[in-house]
C-alpha cells in the first residue's frame, strides 16, 4: 500500500501509479466546488473509469477486482467521504494505492463484515 501525499488543494490533479510488472495508471483527481466532492477518473492500459467520486472506502476499486491488479483506498479517521478542497492536506484524507496483495489484504475484510 502506498500513500499518494502529492494530493494538494488544487482543484484538478494528476498523478501516475507504477504497479510491478505492469504499465502504469494514469489518475487524474478534480474537487468540484459546485458538488463539494472529489472525483477522479483513471486510465490504465484500455481500462477506464470518468467521473467517480472519491469516497471513504476500502477499496473504490472492488467491483473491478478481477480486472485490474490494484485499488484505492481512502481513509478518514471518522470514516467520513472528502467534500473541502482541503481535506487532503489538513483535514485528515489520506489517499492510498493498493497492488494485488494489498487486495487480498483489504478482501479479508470485506469477508469479516
Amino acid at each position: 500500500m502506498r500513500q499518494i501525499t502529492k494530493i494538494s488543494n488544487q482543484t484538478k490533479q494528476q498523478f501516475k501509479f507504477v504497479i510491478d510488472g505492469y504499465s502504469p495508471v494514469t489518475i487524474n483527481i478534480q474537487f468540484k466546488l459546485s458538488q463539494y466532492a472529489w472525483f477522479y477518473s483513471l486510465k490504465w492500459g484500455v481500462f477506464e473509469l470518468n467521473n467517480e467520486k472519491l469516497v471513504c472506502s476500502l477499496n473504490l476499486l472492488r467491483q473491478f477486482k478481477n480486472i485490474i491488479p490494484f485499488g484505492i483506498f481512502i481513509y478518514h479517521p471518522q470514516k467520513l467521504d472528502p467534500c473541502d478542497i482541503n481535506d487532503f492536506t489538513v483535514n485528515g484524507f489520506e489517499f492510498y494505492m493498493l497492488d494485488e496483495s494489498d487486495i487480498e489484504t483489504v478482501e479479508g475484510y470485506y469477508v469479516k463484515s
